[in-house]
């Protein structure tokens, strides 16, 4: 069994992929951004223009050029609320290399339904984002269970 690449614990096929590959709906917020997360991780333009609001959605270049460089190796979901019938929020960390570097994206996102199915809205970075100092002995944000510097902080 695959594991999913959003660290949910659960196999690719029963989680991200029956979004992304089979066009099934996600049923909330938290299960988009999962998946969105996963397309980004894998640079799936089409899933992210299908997933965003259709008002918000930046050009295709300029999905390219934000993914060029960039690693994602980590998500943690850390509060997901229903606003309304139509809007939900969810805050996350995403984690990722860039440039030799260990940063985190801390961002608070609006989701709300459009014809019928939950697409991303708009998203509030949170103070503290950006390059993690000294992250060597932190845990690394792929769930290795191993310290940062001994998994991906090899890499760099």
């Amino acid at each position: 069994m695959q594991k999913c690449e959003c660290l949910s614990g659960s196999s690719a096929a029963e989680c991200c992929d029956r979004l992304i590959n089979q066009g099934i709906a996600p049923s909330d917020a938290k299960e988009l951004m999962r998946s969105r997360y996963t397309a980004f991780k894998r640079n799936d333009i089409d899933y992210l223009e299908y997933s965003w609001a259709s008002q918000h959605c930046p050009s295709r270049t300029q999905l390219q050029q934000s993914m060029t460089g960039t690693e994602w190796i980590g998500l943690l979901v850390h509060e997901h609320e229903s606003i309304n019938e139509s809007t939900q929020q969810v805050e996350f960390s995403a984690f990722y290399l860039e440039q030799g570097g260990l940063f985190e994206l801390r961002e608070r996102s609006s989701f709300i339904l459009e014809s019928n199915r939950w697409v991303y809205q708009d998203g509030e970075i949170s103070r503290g984002s950006g390059k993690i100092k000294n992250p060597g002995n932190l845990p690394c944000p792929c769930q290795s269970g191993k310290k940062f510097k001994r998994c991906h902080g090899s890499r760099r």
